[in-house]
């Protein structure tokens, strides 16, 4: 049995694992083209609809209006909103001074938590943690002169 071949547990015909990697990377680059195409493919929709928001709007805004029922549908007016950390030392700094913690998403940082873990031998209370075994697939550099 070379290093390419494997047995599968659940199998007991082995597999060619350089001919499996091949048809993972060429899947991968397949379904990349499909979303690059679509994505492509979508643009003077998106335009047409960016267009036709910006001229709904204004038509709201002209009537004074926050929306209007057609019978084709009912456009609305509605906020988008952003809130993003340009400064994150003054930002923390504010939020603890002021005790302001709910201006925060609170979440656990996987990689410290993970790693008080490895040093502590200890959980972190209120978390729950998990890990799993994944593979990743690299191109060969066979496939990468091929590709040229």
């Amino acid at each position: 049995m070379t290093e390419e071949t494997v047995t599968q547990p659940s199998n007991s015909e082995p597999i060619d694992i350089n001919a499996a990697v091949a048809l993972y990377v060429e899947l991968r680059d397949q379904k990349a083209a499909i979303a690059a195409k679509a994505k492509e493919e979508s643009k003077p929709y998106n335009e047409g609809l960016e267009r036709l928001e910006g001229v709904l709007l204004q038509a709201l805004e002209g009537q004074g209006a926050r929306s209007v029922a057609t019978p084709s549908g009912t456009v609305y007016r509605r906020a988008e909103r952003s809130a993003t950390i340009k400064d994150k030392k003054a930002f923390r700094e504010y939020v603890i001074a002021n005790g302001k913690f709910d201006l925060l998403d609170w979440k656990a940082n996987k990689v410290q938590v993970f790693d008080h873990i490895e040093e502590t031998k200890e959980a972190v209370p209120g978390v729950n943690t998990s890990a799993f075994m994944t593979v990743g697939v690299r191109r060969g550099t066979e496939q990468e002169s091929n590709d040229e």
